[in-house]
């Protein structure tokens, strides 16, 4: 939808002029519209926001991130109960993007589909009952924060849905806590494929493509030029793996302009003595988790979010291998006794990335 949000067009000042109020009658209309359509087939958004509004060239609005949905009433209830869960995805056409089989237990399941016209088709997935992984790192309420050993073995099922994709030379291209949804078991699966593309062919090194994404998880050089290729996925794994390190959301405003990037505020902490990741974790852990653990973490996220693609490591021969090795029940005592046990899968545990023009900040 090349004309973005409309949460953007209501809110982000700059050069574009604000919508007409004849265009914002009909973004109401078209709104409205797509509501009426999912209620008559009993199905409720439950999600809906200016961000989940998107408009294409003609300002036609249409609505986006089914993530919440849920099937609506049924013998003459008047409400149902449920918890954030299973999600309804829009189908994006001309990707050209080759068929994903979810078998492999990376991805959400595909349970069905509805189709009424060219224009209206839905996706029906798995009922996810955990929800996603941005309610559990930054929804604070009454559930207690996720433990550590939840948040590593989380991040090896992100990164065995990538490698699986990327084995296939599909690029996820919207890698993001929200599009993790957890298992009765907190086992993750990738979900919203909608963004979704076939990666390079022939050679090339990447794919031109409109630039679309999340703020915050979209790799520097893909939003610069729309080169886009697997290290862009793995420029936002780094991003997750920074969330579930420090709770903190990847774009968040109140942090200031200079830090209001997760990437910008963590960097300058995680640069140099290792010994000083404890900077940055997430204080609801308590001081729960393995320190090692901790530096080997920010080692690897560190390497993925390298400015040059071409020296992010490779999701299945490097990121998975060096992930599984902390699911071991043995690393957190071995690391203690030993300074060097990651030099041979961590180059960047000695070697920080180069990330040009950051300096500190509090958040």
């Amino acid at each position: 939808m090349p004309r973005g949000s409309l949460d953007n067009h209501l809110f982000r000042r700059g050069s574009q002029p604000p919508l007409p109020w004849s265009t914002r009658v009909s973004v109401a209309v078209d709104v409205a519209r797509g509501l009426a359509f999912l209620h008559s087939r009993d199905v409720i958004f439950r999600d809906l926001k200016s961000t989940n509004v998107l408009l294409g060239l003609d300002h036609r609005a249409k609505l986006s991130d089914f993530g919440l949905a849920r099937a609506g009433l049924t013998g003459g209830k008047s409400h149902v109960c449920t918890r954030v869960g299973g999600f309804i995805s829009r189908c994006e056409r001309g990707s050209g993007l080759p068929i994903v089989s979810p078998d492999a237990g990376f991805l959400v399941k595909l349970v069905g589909y509805c189709s009424d016209s060219d224009s209206n088709k839905l996706l029906v997935y798995e009922y996810m009952p955990r929800g996603s992984l941005e309610n559990h790192l930054f929804r604070r309420g009454s559930q207690p924060p996720l433990p550590w050993s939840t948040r590593v073995a989380v991040a090896v099922d992100v990164a065995r849905g990538l490698a699986f994709l990327h084995s296939r030379d599909v690029i996820f291209r919207d890698l993001k806590s929200s599009n993790v949804l957890l298992g009765p078991d907190h086992r993750a699966k990738l979900s919203d494929l909608g963004l979704a593309r076939a990666g390079p062919t022939g050679g090339k090194s990447h794919v031109s493509t409109r630039v679309v994404g999340t703020r915050g998880y979209a790799a520097p050089e893909y939003v610069a030029t729309g080169h886009l290729s697997a290290k862009s996925d793995v420029y936002g794994f780094g991003v997750v793996l920074l969330e579930l390190m420090t709770g903190r959301r990847a774009l968040d405003e109140a942090r200031g302009v200079a830090s209001e990037l997760l990437v910008d505020w963590a960097m300058p902490m995680l640069q140099g003595e290792r010994r000083k990741v404890i900077r940055v974790m997430d204080t609801r852990l308590g001081g729960q988790y393995p320190k090692r653990q901790a530096q080997d973490m920010a080692a690897l996220a560190l390497r993925c979010l390298q400015n040059d693609p071409k020296t992010r490591p490779s999701m299945a021969d490097d990121v998975l291998p060096s992930l599984e090795l902390l699911l071991q029940p043995t690393t957190a005592k071995s690391s203690s006794s030993s300074s060097t046990m990651t030099s041979s899968r961590s180059p960047a545990a000695s070697e920080a990335p180069v990330h040009r023009g950051h300096r500190r900040h509090k958040a």
